[in-house]
Parts: C-alpha cells; structure tokens; sequence
C-alpha cells in the first residue's frame, strides 16, 4: 500500500504519530479535499521538522458548533513569540536560505480562502499546535 511522504520521514526519524480522530460521519466541508489534503501535509511536514528524533506528534479533528477543526501538535523546540508574529508572512523561514518560507503562507491564504482560520499556539522547547478550523457546509 501507498503510504504518506511525512509518514516515511517521521518513521525513519523514530517520530510517532498518534491520532485523535472526532469527526464522526466527516459533514461535508467549504473547501476541497485536495486544499485540506495540502494544507495538512504542510503542516505535518513543519511539525517533522520541528522534532528531534523520538519526538511525537499528535493529529486530531473534531467539530464544534458550525466548524470542523484539524490540529497538528508537535513535541518540538516551539516557536518564539517574534516567530509566532510572522509565521504566515510570505518568505518568512526560520530554516535557512535552502527553504523559500511559502508553506505556511500558502496554507493561511488557502484556509482564509475558504472562511476558516488557522490558530497558532506554542511553548518554546515543549512544543507547538496549529488549529485550523473551516466552516461545515450548509445544509440544503
């Protein structure tokens, strides 16, 4: 079977992906499957790189009032407040010149696209959780 690239990196990294899955019958959502699957690739593939080796990350969902939320939580190095202000900036990267710092940016245009929204919360050396959260389709 086909398995995710982000899967491959985390388990050769010795990184474990727990999963809190609370969506129930998955309601129809205000964007497309293939922008979330975008979106949750990028930003699983930003709490890979935050790891260490052994480190964890956790993937919930879960549905709240009119909203479905999809969160990504890594046990990383965290994110600084300075960071935290400029996370979504176009070519803001705190990886080195090699990475162009269009992943996050590209995810919170995408999400705003749609009227969702993405939430940052992090605690530096313990670890960061992104929140995004997109509004459920109308019923007809």
């Amino acid at each position: 079977t086909a398995q995710f690239r982000w899967k491959d990196q985390a388990q050769a990294m010795g990184i474990r992906i727990n999963t809190e899955l609370d969506l129930g019958n998955p309601p129809p959502l205000m964007l497309n499957d293939y922008d979330l699957r975008r979106v949750l690739t990028e930003m699983i593939f930003n709490a890979v790189e935050a790891l260490p080796e052994r480190g964890k990350i956790i993937l919930a969902t879960g549905r709240e009032e009119n909203q479905a939320y999809f969160s990504v939580t890594d046990t990383g190095v965290g994110v600084s407040p300075q960071t935290k202000k400029r996370i979504f900036d176009p070519f803001f990267t705190t990886k080195g010149p090699q990475i162009n710092g269009l992943g996050l940016s590209v995810c919170y245009g995408i999400i705003k696209k749609y009227g969702g929204t993405i939430e940052v919360k992090s605690e530096e050396s313990k670890g960061t959780t992104f929140t995004i959260r997109i509004p459920i389709h109308p019923q007809k």
